[in-house]
């Protein structure tokens, strides 16, 4: 889920109207957009960083999230910074 202004949950078509929003603005297509996003994801769950692993375990006990989850888990994050 990814938290919508004001604090609400987006579901999975949400996430897909994100990712088509983001494309539009961009030129490209959603289908690339969520590519990125899952390499970012991916990038950050696989750093050798010790910080950053520390980090993921408080965030993400579970292991690793679904896209969704990990870009509702860091847009929280960006908030609170």
């Amino acid at each position: 889920m990814i938290v919508k202004k004001g604090g609400n949950r987006i579901d999975s078509k949400h996430l897909e109207e994100l990712t088509k929003t983001i494309a539009e603005r961009n030129g490209t297509t959603p289908e690339a957009v969520r590519r990125e996003m899952e390499a970012a994801r991916n990038s950050a769950w696989d750093t050798d960083d010790s910080s950053a692993r520390g980090r993921q375990k408080v965030l993400f006990p579970a292991g690793k999230p679904q896209l969704s989850e990990f870009l509702e888990i860091i847009a929280k994050e960006i908030k609170k910074a």
